[in-house]
């Protein structure tokens, strides 16, 4: 089975800001007297700011509000209301220590450009800040990630799951009947999101209760792609399995496939797994 890693954005095609030129990033560094990573300037050229389809960051120390780990939902950009050129504001406001940038915040929280060791133009660490927390009189706050791309390969998905997408113009019918073949058992639920749930027993799942297959349509209610970097997929089959079945599962799957004429892809969520 392909495999494809997932992109770091939910829908790079809906940015938060403007495109980033060099004009832009230009006038940016001359007014934070901050030089931005490449890797970060790398990840804001294909979408500047924006939603994170891979949001959770596991590492985070446990804390009170943050039990499991701590959940960026987005990444500001560069060159307009509440990006990065806001920092020096939410610094005054929350107590942020500085020279920081603010990658991401709720509140008195923040995940931080951390530029007070490695200088202006270094490439700097990112560091959680609670400042409802305060260990020796000071905000908390700990190492979350060496760099920028550190961070981006620690961020994983929100929700346990493994997802396959599948190619082509397959029927609704035609999927279900696959999952069927799989020994997934009716009856089949439909969510809000278009999407249709069957049960599978006898395996382990990593949420609660039976594990589950899901068919969910690439292109959501709203006309939007569920991933727009493979807009010819038809289809997203989501599998709570988890533990020494699931690579049986994942085999299962693409057998069941097979007779439609598509080669599924298993869709990672770093390219490094």
């Amino acid at each position: 089975m392909q495999i494809h890693p997932h992109p770091l954005w939910s829908d790079p095609t809906r940015p938060h800001g403007p495109p980033l030129s060099d004009a832009r990033l230009a006038r940016f560094h001359d007014q934070v007297g901050l030089r931005l990573p490449a890797a970060l300037i790398d990840a804001l050229r294909g979408c500047n700011g924006g939603r994170l389809r891979r949001l959770h960051l596991p590492a985070v120390r446990p804390t009170p509000r943050f039990r499991g780990g701590l959940r960026l939902h987005g990444l500001a950009g560069v060159g307009y209301d509440e990006g990065l050129d806001w920092s020096p504001a939410l610094i005054d406001e929350w107590g942020f220590p500085a020279p920081t940038l603010v990658l991401c915040h709720g509140g008195p929280w923040a995940a931080l450009l951390d530029y007070r060791r490695c200088g202006p133009d270094g490439d700097p660490p990112v560091v959680f800040c609670d400042t409802d927390h305060e260990v020796a009189g000071r905000p908390a706050e700990w190492t979350v990630a060496p760099s920028f791309a550190a961070l981006v390969e620690a961020l994983e998905p929100l929700a346990d799951r493994t997802r396959v997408a599948v190619p082509g113009p397959a029927e609704r019918d035609a999927v279900l009947d696959a999952l069927r073949s799989m020994g997934a058992e009716d009856p089949v639920r439909e969510d809000y999101e278009g999407g249709f749930t069957l049960t599978l027993t006898g395996a382990d799942s990593a949420e609660p209760g039976a594990a589950r297959l899901r068919a969910l349509p690439n292109r959501q209610l709203d006309g939007t792609w569920a991933l727009p970097e493979l807009p010819h997929h038809g289809w997203i089959v989501e599998t709570t399995v988890t533990g020494p079945a699931l690579d049986h599962h994942l085999d299962a799957l693409q057998r069941a496939l097979a007779p439609l004429g598509v080669a599924p892809v298993l869709l990672l969520f770093r390219a490094s797994t």
